[in-house]
């Protein structure tokens, strides 16, 4: 049923419109207009319930998180953690006393540690060297590529410098291992 109009104009246009492109049932319709989605958001009807659904999410996500950090906290190996920043953030001088520190604790280095070993290659201590070419050499078998061919290099370099000959065989050992792949 169409409105009622008063002016004659838009009654012309309404039927230049039908003509065009066929009747208007409002019925029909699914989405509402743009003037029904504005009157609602002028009401502030605007989707109760889909504004609390992200925060509740949100809240979850956080609750999560503060979960697992603590979990982590739980489990964090907080004297390693130590150690391992002492290494990271010793020089040339106090490397050998950090590494010292390390063995001291920990026994052995991490293999899945690359930033350590890289760093820890650095000894001159040959008791320490050997404990660094070992995880250094489980850990090349599971590194990318661009990692493997930077421990190489360094290895290389560090054979030459390295007067032990257990220290040196067991670099020539993983250089040739490694070698033979390329």
């Amino acid at each position: 049923m169409p409105p009622k109009f008063n002016d004659p104009e838009a009654l012309f246009d309404m039927r230049r419109e039908e003509s065009r492109h066929g009747p208007r049932d409002d019925r029909d319709r699914e989405k509402p207009s743009w003037r029904e989605l504005d009157r609602k958001r002028d009401r502030g009807e605007t989707g109760v319930s889909r504004n609390k659904e992200p925060r509740e999410r949100h809240h979850d996500r956080a609750a999560q998180k503060l979960v697992k950090e603590q979990l982590g906290a739980l489990f964090e190996d907080k004297e390693a953690t130590k150690l391992r920043k002492d290494v990271l953030a010793a020089d040339r001088t106090g490397l050998s006393q950090a590494v010292a520190a390390w063995v001291d604790a920990k026994g052995s280095f991490p293999p899945d540690d690359p930033e350590l070993l890289s760093k820890a290659l650095d000894v001159r201590k040959s008791n320490h060297l050997v404990l660094v070419v070992e995880a250094l050499s489980q850990h090349l078998i599971t590194t990318d590529p661009v990692r493997k061919k930077m421990f190489l290099l360094k290895l290389r370099g560090k054979s030459r410098t390295v007067f032990d000959r257990k220290v040196s065989g067991q670099i020539r050992q993983i250089l040739a291992e490694h070698d033979a792949e390329h």
